[in-house]
C-alpha cells in the first residue's frame, strides 16, 4: 500500500495534466505582423505572415486593428501553410493613427498568437 501511494505521489510531481492524459500538448501558430501598404485615398492593405503552423494542420489568421471607434477584428481566413496574408481596410481617417496586429490560432490550439503592433497615419504618408 505504501508502495502504491509513493508511486502515485511521484507521478503527480512529475506529470503535468495533458502529459498524463494521453493528450500531446499543442503549440501556438506564430505570426508576425509586417506592416501597412499600398496606402493611398482612405485605404490600406495591412499584411502579416503566418511563420508555423505550431502542431496544427490549418490556423486562422486576422487582424486587430485600433480605430477612432476602439479595437475591431477583420474578418478570418484559414490557412493550410505558412505564408503571406492581408485585409484592406477603407473608409479611413486620415487624421487618426491606426495601429494593428497580426492574429493566428491553430485548430489544435486553445491560445491564440500574435505579432508585434504596428501603427500607421495616411496623411503622415501621402502627405
Amino acid at each position: 500500500m505504501s508502495r502504491v501511494l509513493l508511486l502515485a505521489a511521484i507521478l503527480l510531481l512529475v506529470c503535468t495534466p495533458l502529459a498524463c492524459s494521453g493528450t500531446s500538448t499543442a503549440h501556438t501558430a506564430t505570426v508576425k505582423t509586417l506592416g501597412a501598404f499600398e496606402i493611398y485615398g482612405d485605404g490600406a492593405t495591412l499584411k502579416g505572415e503566418l511563420v508555423n503552423l505550431g502542431g496544427s494542420t490549418k490556423a486562422e489568421v486576422w487582424f486587430r486593428v485600433k480605430a477612432p471607434s476602439g479595437w475591431d477584428e477583420t474578418t478570418k481566413q484559414t490557412l493550410t501553410a505558412p505564408g503571406e496574408f492581408s485585409y484592406r481596410l477603407t473608409n479611413l481617417d486620415q487624421q487618426f493613427t491606426y495601429t494593428f496586429e497580426a492574429w493566428a490560432k491553430g485548430d489544435n490550439s486553445r491560445d491564440e498568437g500574435h505579432g508585434d503592433p504596428v501603427s500607421f497615419n495616411i496623411a503622415d504618408i501621402i502627405g
